[in-house]
């Protein structure tokens, strides 16, 4: 598109092509599943979430710049690790690549299907809200990836409140930590969020309760 005599910036959603490693794949299955299998178990202990539970997530994404390549580029990583965060809830051993070689993800992870659906854009600012449906399972998948994309570690970089039906809210600290090829293939294979881009969801179970998990803008510096 032009513009005058200026070129617009390019936003990346129209030629995804992310292909991953095969074994750096299933890395971040094995690696990411096992901590969140705890980090639901904690999960269930102090709000009584099961592992399954339907929700209704909005994701809400800032940043600190004002270009708009750098919120097409931001809004697709965010999506994939909502993809991903469904791979690692949903899908069974027998359904990933095996063997040696890379997977395209949007083959593998059809945004049609799976994608986020985009709520709203502000673009003066440059804020965007994001939602789909989901199982408590998945967002906690996606957030853990998010936070591994900085390099911090789940303990140190997600806080949550709950606000329960007719009740008071309640400060929630959730600990976990990814296994370290978990986490190395994350940085690795994945691409980054910008510094000081900030993450935030919140999350409304099928009773009204709402969890707001956040991501601060500290745990996603430049790689």
């Amino acid at each position: 598109m032009v513009v005058g005599t200026q070129t617009l910036a390019r936003t990346g959603f129209d030629e995804h092509r992310w292909q991953i490693d095969n074994e750096a794949l299933r890395d971040i299955y094995f690696g990411v599943r096992s901590t969140i299998d705890d980090l639901a178990g904690q999960a269930w202990e102090k709000l009584a979430v099961s592992l399954r539970a339907a929700v209704d997530v909005e994701l809400y994404v800032e940043l600190p710049g004002r270009f708009t390549g750098q919120l097409g580029r931001t809004l697709y990583t965010v999506d994939l690790a909502w993809r991903l965060g469904w791979m690692i809830a949903e899908m069974e051993e027998a359904e990933l690549p095996s063997g040696g070689g890379s997977t395209n993800l949007d083959q593998l992870l059809l945004i049609e299907m799976l994608g986020l659906e985009v709520k709203g854009i502000e673009i003066g600012s440059l804020k965007a809200w994001l939602r789909k449906n989901g199982s408590f399972n998945n967002v906690l998948a996606t957030l853990g990836v998010i936070v591994q994309l900085g390099g911090f570690n789940a303990h140190d970089a997600l806080f949550a409140e709950a606000q329960q039906v007719g009740g008071s809210s309640c400060q929630v600290q959730v600990t976990g930590q990814l296994d370290e090829q978990a986490s190395r293939a994350i940085q690795n294979q994945l691409p980054g969020l910008p510094a000081n881009c900030q993450v935030k969801a919140k999350i409304e179970l099928s009773d009204g309760t709402v969890i707001y998990a956040n991501v601060p803008a500290n745990a996603l510096p430049d790689r």
